[in-house]
């Protein structure tokens, strides 16, 4: 705990957005130079137009919009290869490994593009993450805005978009939750982030009272891990799978091995304090420290004595807040925390490799995740309470008393408790 497991994965699945939306940018520009006459717009029209219908929604629906357009070519319909002089520049490229019809990259093509402009997040995610990335168009080929650190953070509601909800019955392959579930099938592609992964899945010790043939949905019937093994298969376009997968737990074993294997696992051995990447401010930076240092001795030495306001202490608290507010801003901006992992395989055959990965404040720190992802139900929970931590019972002495600790509750003091009057009664 504590050791900004889930900042990290968090941190990395902004990343593998970014990187999924420049992965699909690369290849669509290559497969547009294979057929370098053909007229992409007009494909990338009708696609947003068939988005619009919805009837592309997927990447299935991609295949199934080409192949129509395809029947619709070869019965001699005009216009149905998208203005294409087909005659004239042909339906093929010999990329020196095999040949590539036009109908191919055109299916390719569809499907990255959907991939490209699709607006809302590519996260799916058990917990709220905020992304910012922008998709500028003035109506002909759109390109995206992903830059992290000039973002405004008074427009983040202009711009912000978040996470995907999980419904792990989109996972599981098997028996679901909700037996007709209309989301079932709908998980392709996009990068899957799930905290506390070994509390949701368990493992082979925790799920001993677990049945597969239960009649009830459970971790050995849902056919979970088969679909992990087996998730890149729909995610895959132009020989690049669009998945991944980063989860999280305090210990590697709470999670089953079976999945587990799967991975890579990172180990967090420490993160550092707060460093900071602006050179040249090190001077400034000292003197800012020491300034708001005096200030808040004699501040709130100033609050002690006195409950008004004067002249001087107001100029003095608006300097120090003004030093401070640039400090801090310089640091929410360039600051950054060293973190060293480990890196092994999830078979965990004892070989680790020492890494870094390093934290940017502006990127991760940007109102993008609440760290206490699953606070709302204890929140609940302790509404449900009359009780709060003042009006709890105090030990009366040094020494807790025997009916204290009976008032505890504990397995260990009732232990005691039973086997001192199994041996009064013998």
């Amino acid at each position: 705990m504590g050791k900004k497991k889930t900042t990290m994965i968090t941190d990395m699945a902004l990343s593998q957005e970014i990187m999924f939306r420049d992965t699909a940018f690369e290849k669509l520009l290559q497969a547009d130079l294979k057929f370098p006459f053909f007229p992409w717009i007009n494909l990338e029209n009708a696609i947003k137009h068939a988005m619009e219908l919805h009837y592309i929604y997927n990447l299935a629906t991609c295949r199934q919009f080409v192949k129509t357009c395809r029947r619709a070519w070869r019965k001699g319909k005009d216009g149905a290869i998208f203005g294409y002089e087909f005659e004239r520049y042909g339906t093929t490229s010999d990329n020196k490994l095999y040949i590539e019809n036009l109908w191919s990259v055109i299916n390719d093509y569809t499907q990255l593009y959907f991939i490209y402009v699709i607006e809302s997040s590519l996260l799916i995610s058990n917990y709220s993450i905020r992304t910012d990335s922008v998709l500028d168009s003035i109506g002909n080929f759109p390109l995206w805005n992903s830059e992290l650190f000039r973002r405004d953070s008074r427009m983040l509601a202009a711009y912000s978009r978040h996470a995907h909800i999980l419904d792990f019955d989109t996972l599981r392959l098997g028996r679901r939750v909700v037996a007709e579930n209309k989301k079932a099938n709908s998980f392709e592609f996009g990068v899957l982030n799930i905290t506390e992964i070994g509390k949701e899945r368990g493992n082979n010790l925790e799920l001993q009272e677990k049945k597969k043939n239960s009649n009830e949905t459970n971790q050995k019937n849902d056919l979970f891990n088969y679909s992990l093994k087996m998730i890149r298969h729909s995610a895959t376009v132009d020989n690049f799978p669009f998945v991944r997968v980063i989860v999280d737990e305090q210990r590697p074993e709470s999670w089953g091995a079976d999945a587990r294997d799967l991975c890579e696992i990172v180990h967090i051995d420490e993160c550092s304090s707060m460093r900071l990447a602006m050179p040249l401010f090190a001077l400034g930076d000292l003197l800012i420290e020491w300034f708001v240092g005096k200030f808040q001795q004699r501040y709130y030495r100033y609050r002690y004595d006195r409950g008004d306001n004067t002249l001087p202490m107001y100029l003095y608290h608006g300097l120090a807040a003004k030093l401070n507010k640039y400090r801090n801003g310089i640091y929410n901006t360039f600051g950054y925390m060293k973190m060293d992992i480990l890196v092994e395989n999830g078979t965990q055959d004892g070989v680790q490799k020492a890494k870094n990965y390093y934290l940017m404040c502006k990127k991760i720190y940007s109102k993008r995740f609440s760290t206490d992802a699953f606070s709302d139900y204890f929140n609940q929970k302790a509404l449900r309470s009359a009780v709060g931590i003042n009006d709890l019972d105090e030990f009366a002495t040094e020494k807790a008393s025997l009916g204290e600790m009976l008032s505890e509750n504990s397995y260990f003091f009732n232990d005691l408790v039973k086997i001192k009057d199994d041996s009064d009664t013998k």
